[in-house]
């Protein structure tokens, strides 16, 4: 089973995210426009502080209303999560004999059973506290800044040039929640895919470790091309994963380390000697 092209088969979440995404900070910036700001030519500032109160008063309690008040991110973490299940429990069935695999039946059970299980409900939990900690700050850190240009610019430029710059600002925080959802994504699945092997290696006398799986291109960074297609236990890929996350579009996959042949192991040994090469190079 190749997953190298798309290692986390989350494209189409991570597309549907960045809509969700897109709409809402599209929302802030049509919303600023309408809250009353008039230029003063003269610093006047009484003023001019009373406007930017009032400003940013509306301005903050919308953007933590489109954005924090409900945990709006969650529904695609978990969908990556429950894929990274099923992806796993397939592997899982394809590399034990009918006999090993016929002692699990919880590989029949299905994501969305499994997911409310303790060990599968506490990951998820923490990855949808994690990514509202994230986005919290980077909405907090726009807010300070719009707070700033109020600041700074009026009584200086123009309200559409004031208009704009916040603008600029809110474009920034809709990247960094870009990277939220790419990181995060790729983040559900991977550690989806760890906890299940865990899971099931303490079922059973199986050993199953993951092999670790890049995007095998031209900007897989140099730690993790490192990586790629080596087999690592459970503990180790579990420290992995948090090792320069951002942007990371790795996966994991089950394997039994005895049943790799050592043919493969050689071609996988060349394909990450290119990728090293190629990401030096660039």
């Amino acid at each position: 089973m190749s997953i190298t092209s798309n290692p986390n088969k989350s494209k189409t979440i991570e597309k549907a995210w960045n809509r969700e995404i897109s709409r809402k900070f599209a929302e802030l910036k049509a919303y600023m426009i309408t809250i009353p700001l008039t230029s003063i030519v003269t610093n006047v500032n009484a003023e001019q502080q009373a406007q930017i109160n009032a400003f940013m008063a509306k301005f903050d309690a919308r953007a933590i209303g489109i954005f924090l008040d409900e945990p709006w991110q969650s529904k695609y973490q978990t969908e990556a999560y429950k894929r990274g299940i099923e992806r796993t429990d397939r592997e899982i069935k394809s590399i034990l004999t009918a006999q090993e695999a016929a002692k699990l039946p919880t590989l029949d059970v299905g994501a969305t059973a499994l997911i409310n299980t303790a060990v599968h409900s506490n990951e998820l939990d923490f990855l949808h506290d994690r990514a509202n900690v994230k986005l919290k700050k980077w909405i907090d850190e726009m807010l300070f800044d719009t707070r700033n240009i109020l600041h700074e610019q009026m009584g200086i430029v123009s309200v559409d040039d004031i208009h704009e710059a916040i603008t600029d600002r809110i474009n920034v925080t809709t990247s960094r929640a870009r990277v939220i959802n790419v990181t995060e994504v790729a983040q559900a699945s991977q550690r989806s895919v760890i906890k299940e092997a865990q899971e099931v290696n303490a079922q059973t006398d199986q050993d199953l470790e993951v092999q670790w799986i890049t995007k095998n291109d031209s900007v897989v960074r140099h730690l993790h091309a490192r990586w790629h297609r080596i087999i690592m236990s459970l503990e180790q890929a579990a420290r992995n994963v948090t090792i320069s996350p951002w942007n990371c579009r790795c996966g994991l996959k089950v394997v039994i380390r005895a049943r790799q042949s050592n043919r493969v192991t050689k071609i996988y040994a060349q394909q990450r000697k290119v990728l090293m090469q190629t990401e030096k190079a660039a």
